[in-house]
């Protein structure tokens, strides 16, 4: 359910997410050990790019309207398909080995795991927290996003909220 969240969707989005591709790599898969599902940055992306869509052609700003929110999924499950569509072709030009070993070297992989972990605690926080800050974009929107947690800790954080999620990651 989180990572439906992540991608601004409804939680029981996060159920589908998690139980479709389990059940089809059971039919199709052919690795015992192969690990299937969604990723956070994943998610997230998803998220963020379906929203810079629609913020492209009007839809949205500080408080999405009813418009956005209804155009909003049927676009999440576009671009899940088109994205789908590309790994298939590139899986049948058997492109996979030649990325991973010339097209991105180890730095360039390890620096974006390092900033999407920010990036994902980032967009959690607020909902650890209980607190709605607006939704910054830009080349500074996630350093806009911890000022404003800071600046409005004290008034608006969730105390019940905070209280379950850090006793949830003490388990």
């Amino acid at each position: 359910m989180a990572y439906a969240m992540l991608a601004s969707l409804p939680a029981v989005h996060g159920l589908y997410t998690s139980l479709v591709p389990t059940i089809l790599y059971s039919i199709l898969g052919t690795s015992r050990h192969m690990s299937t599902g969604t990723f956070a940055i994943t998610s997230l992306l998803l998220g963020q790019l379906a929203h810079q869509i629609l913020a492209d052609q009007g839809y949205g700003g500080s408080t999405p309207d009813e418009d956005y929110h209804r155009r909003y999924q049927p676009l999440c499950l576009v671009l899940t398909m088109v994205v789908g569509l590309i790994q298939i072709v590139l899986s049948m030009a058997r492109l996979g080995r030649w990325t991973s070993r010339h097209l991105l070297p180890v730095a360039l992989v390890s620096g974006f795991n390092t900033a999407s972990a920010f990036h994902i605690g980032t967009h959690q926080l607020k909902h650890l927290l209980g607190m709605s800050p607006a939704r910054e974009s830009g080349a500074f929107g996630m350093i806009k996003t911890w000022i404003w947690i800071v600046q409005h800790f004290g008034e608006e954080v969730n105390l019940p909220s905070l209280f379950m999620g850090l006793a949830a990651m003490a388990l």
